[in-house]
């Protein structure tokens, strides 16, 4: 009597080498990128930071941290000469070793300095008042997010005259737009009367966001708006200096499995002899008697 052999069974060699070939192989949640301007990476001038050393080998050389064109209407601080920059103080920043530092627009405005002009989200869209960045997933590859964080400082300088004051950030993503709609979080931090000093952290956590962030195959680009007020006036004080600092993108990449030689050679080995068997039954279903 005849054995059945199904199909499946014989060729599921043939499947598993497929899988096998294909298989993704996550790196693990992991910082992917850092932006902590602790040093002048672009030179006094710049208008682009590049990341810190270390970052995800699943990803391609992250972009740099960019200024939108003319967003801050003026130079960069400390000498720079480059419209529309943010001028890079080395002593400042969430650990006093470097952070960006721009300062609000006010009534008699010092000409050709980085200013704050909006003061809500849809002016800081409508002037592109952001700093940005891209990352991208090697080829082949796709990385995963699971959060963001930005630190958010403030300095009242004026001399005697406490003013307070509020800066807001938000995030926005090229997965889903730039718009109002589409804030994947924001934090506002504020200084009192008598206390010239304050700060916080933007978190982000992209979970919440179901799969939209998840096994992205192509680069993101990221923009972390600003826009800023006195509080109880529409025009605050030159004196009013807002810090960035630390900008850490975490998450997980996958890239596709390279097998090892011998991995390789044992793959092969399998698939020949599921091609070999699927003959031998083909011959015999065909011929019978033989």
């Amino acid at each position: 009597m005849r054995i059945r052999r199904r199909p499946f069974a014989i060729m599921a060699p043939v499947a598993l080498a497929g899988v096998l070939f294909a298989l993704p192989a996550p790196s693990g949640a992991a910082t992917l990128v850092e932006y902590n301007f602790d040093t002048d990476s672009g030179g006094p001038n710049a208008n682009t930071f590049s990341p810190a050393a270390g970052w995800d080998s699943g990803l391609k050389t992250p972009g740099d941290v960019a200024f939108a064109p003319d967003a801050f209407n003026g130079v960069g601080q400390g000498g720079a000469t480059s419209p529309g920059s943010y001028g890079r103080i080395s002593s400042s920043g969430k650990d006093a070793t470097g952070g960006l530092l721009v300062r609000l627009k006010a009534t008699g405005d010092i000409p050709g300095s980085p200013v704050i002009v909006s003061t809500d989200a849809a002016t800081a869209i409508a002037t592109s008042s952001y700093v940005e960045f891209t990352v991208a997933p090697e080829n082949g590859g796709t990385v995963s997010l699971a959060g963001f964080s930005a630190w958010l400082g403030l300095y009242d300088g004026n001399s005697g005259a406490n003013r307070p004051f509020t800066a807001t950030i938000f995030l926005c993503s090229s997965v889903d737009g730039f718009g109002t709609s589409n804030i994947l979080g924001s934090k506002a931090v504020s200084t009192s009367t008598g206390s010239s000093k304050n700060n916080g952290t933007l978190d982000v956590d992209f979970s919440g966001f179901g799969d939209k962030f998840q096994e992205i195959g192509e680069s993101v680009t990221f923009r972390l708006y600003i826009f800023a007020s006195q509080n109880g006036s529409t025009y605050p004080s030159s004196a009013h200096h807002v810090y960035l600092d630390q900008f850490v993108l975490t998450g997980s990449t996958a890239t596709t499995a390279v097998p090892e030689p011998a991995s390789a050679a044992f793959i092969l080995a399998l698939t020949m002899l599921a091609t070999g068997l699927w003959q031998v039954r083909r011959h015999r279903r065909n011929n019978p008697l033989s």
